[in-house]
């Protein structure tokens, strides 16, 4: 037997969101599935969901909604949006988000950076990964340029290889001892890629970056 919530929590919950000048439409979809579940499902039944229908609504048919007494705003939903793992507008391809008018925003897990950034990745300078002011965008610009090509512009000390790929070594600007490992992907292509600095192995840093221990990490065999 499924335990049912309980009704006075939801209740609570529901008329707590009151009502703004602004709703999240189609981006607060999760929010209206929840109410929805308690409504059709659960069959959940209270005066306030006549209200909740305006929300249902929105979020089927629209994005953001800004309303005051005089005017209405409503945007469009995305033509485009791409997330990473961890939920964050994130897309070294093209725009993380756009519209069908044109407008777009560019992001690195969550980092905004500029569109020409993403746009003309091979027009742009290496060393400005290592000197850009902002340091979340410098790490960002790293991944788009790749880091193989940012280390070119410093001083790399290697600290071990070994079958899986090169443990190295660098001083970048605000992150003295910075590590990384070298690898060849089964492409043939070769990759850098930043890992902790308590790495002690190109074994160990290749398993960290599939969230493995050098136990359960093996070559892969490729047929």
């Amino acid at each position: 037997m499924r335990n049912l919530p309980d009704n006075d929590k939801i209740r609570s919950q529901v008329e707590s969101q009151g009502i703004y000048n602004s709703r999240g439409g189609s981006f607060w979809s999760a929010w209206c599935a929840y109410i929805s579940f308690m409504r059709d499902i659960l069959n959940l039944d209270m005066p306030i969901l006549e209200n909740f229908a305006i929300e249902e609504m929105l979020a089927k048919s629209c994005g953001w909604v800004w309303w005051h007494e005089n005017v209405l705003a409503i945007s469009d939903r995305p033509k485009e949006l791409y997330r990473d793992n961890a939920g964050r507008l994130h897309n070294i391809a093209g725009p993380s988000i756009s519209y069908r008018d044109g407008w777009s925003l560019y992001h690195i897990h969550g980092v905004s950076v500029p569109n020409n950034w993403i746009e003309q990745k091979n027009t742009l300078d290496p060393s400005l990964a290592l000197t850009w002011e902002n340091v979340e965008q410098r790490r960002a610009l790293a991944e788009i340029i790749g880091w193989d090509k940012v280390l070119q512009n410093t001083k790399i000390k290697e600290l071990q290889r070994d079958e899986f790929g090169i443990l190295l070594e660098a001083d970048l600007p605000e992150s003295k001892s910075s590590r990384f490992v070298k690898v060849v992907c089964g492409t043939g292509r070769t990759f850098v890629l930043p890992v902790p600095q308590n790495m002690k192995s190109a074994h160990e840093a290749v398993a960290w970056s599939y969230g493995l221990n050098v136990v359960e990490y093996k070559p892969e065999t490729r047929t």
